[in-house]
């Protein structure tokens, strides 16, 4: 489940919280996939056996480059 801390479980494009390390993370891993946090936003890098694209971008809530997958 994409639950980083976010909200439910969906990541957001905007938080009301302060932001505390912004830049330091370079890799988010979940039950569902591995995104990497690049220059240009999120990049699908590895699906968990049995979850497919469709299901990571609609649990996201963020662009997700799913190019190779």
């Amino acid at each position: 489940d994409l639950s980083l801390g976010l909200v439910g479980s969906e990541m957001c494009k905007e938080t009301a919280l302060p932001l505390t390390g912004v830049g330091v993370i370079s890799r988010i891993i979940t039950d569902l996939c591995v995104l990497d946090i690049t220059s240009k936003g999120l990049k699908l890098v590895e699906l968990a056996p049995g979850v497919t694209k469709e299901e990571v971008l609609s649990k996201t809530g963020a662009p997700v480059d799913t190019s190779g997958f």
